[in-house]
């Protein structure tokens, strides 16, 4: 029996999310995990994002669409590169909301997470210190790995 038995990773389009993507799928066809593939739209972020017609630092709808289909697409790409690695059951998810309250509680929760798998920072700036950090949830279990 494998130790890990489902890992989430949080993704966006930064290079950071790419090399923890790898990194999960590594750990997912080693250990036979299942894999929860995570994108959140911070909406805490939003305020400056565009001008708009109700002036600077409004998001029009067309530019939330945009960034929807953009964020989509490239959990597609992520989950061909998981399937193509080996991992046998992959998840995508795209949420709105708090990227840190919802990677690193909400979600590993509803999903069952055993590990969690993020990059140090991206576009959403996740805050873990430097290179790839991993989780082990749990809750007197935590570790931590730079």
């Amino acid at each position: 029996m494998s130790l890990v038995q489902r890992i989430l990773v949080g993704i966006d389009t930064s290079h950071q999310s790419q090399l923890a993507l790898q990194k999960a799928i590594t750990i997912a066809v080693e250990q036979r995990a299942a894999l929860d593939i995570v994108t959140v739209i911070n909406t805490e972020k939003f305020i400056g994002l565009t001008q708009g017609p109700m002036g600077f630092g409004a998001t029009t709808p067309q530019s939330l669409n945009e960034l929807t289909t953009m964020l989509k697409a490239n959990l597609a790409k992520a989950r061909q590169q998981a399937v193509d690695a080996g991992v046998t059951d992959v998840r995508v998810h795209l949420h709105s909301g708090n990227s840190k309250l919802l990677l690193a509680t909400t979600l590993p929760e509803r999903y069952g997470t055993d590990l969690i798998v993020i990059g140090a920072t991206g576009l959403n700036n996740v805050e873990c210190g430097s290179g790839i950090d991993w989780l082990q949830c749990g809750l007197c279990d935590s570790q931590r790995r730079v």
